[in-house]
């Protein structure tokens, strides 16, 4: 016999308080989220799947947050071929902190490898769709910030398409040896 806690069985000692709380719980009727606002949150979720990133954009690409907007609104419309198969990319206009810096988004196709590269300085990359493994091990998903300092390679996760904002400069693809 299964009780309302989670599945455990009926016996099993309770922890301080929680008797309590669960009658508490179970006393109180749920209150349900309006509708309206309901509606509106989803709304923009689903039309603004990039909002959560805009003001991290802004900083690292150095413009305002009407501008990331902009950039993340429009950026799946936008994406030209790369030189190397399965992957896409977008060159953005940057503000005068990245006065040198190659600054875009990038597009890798789920499960595909991008080459091994060098860059004359710290390579800022926010990942955000997907995820990828680098030549490291290491692995990185949605939301997350990195900083590579020395040349790599990595590849996409399998699970869908890798989306990113990266800011470097002198980029160089060298056959690794």
């Amino acid at each position: 016999m299964k009780d309302h806690r989670q599945g455990l069985p009926v016996g099993e000692p309770l922890e301080e308080g929680e008797a309590e709380f669960l009658a508490l719980a179970l006393a109180v009727d749920p209150v349900p989220l309006r509708v309206s606002r309901r509606d509106a949150l989803m709304t923009v979720i689903h039309s603004r799947p990039w909002e959560p990133f805009v003001d991290r954009v802004a900083v690292i690409v150095d413009v305002g947050v009407e501008k990331a907007r902009l950039f993340l609104d429009t950026m799946l419309e936008r994406f030209v071929p790369a030189p190397w198969t399965n992957v896409e990319w977008i060159h953005l206009e940057a503000g005068p902190a990245n006065a040198g810096n190659d600054v875009g988004i990038v597009r890798v196709a789920p499960g595909q490898h991008f080459p091994y590269h060098t860059h004359g300085s710290e390579e800022v990359v926010l990942v955000l769709q997907g995820g990828f493994q680098n030549d490291d091990g290491s692995v990185h998903r949605a939301g997350e910030l990195c900083r590579q300092h020395d040349g790599h390679s990595f590849t996409a996760l399998p699970d869908q398409p890798l989306i990113y904002l990266v800011a470097v400069s002198g980029v160089d693809f060298p056959e690794k040896s």
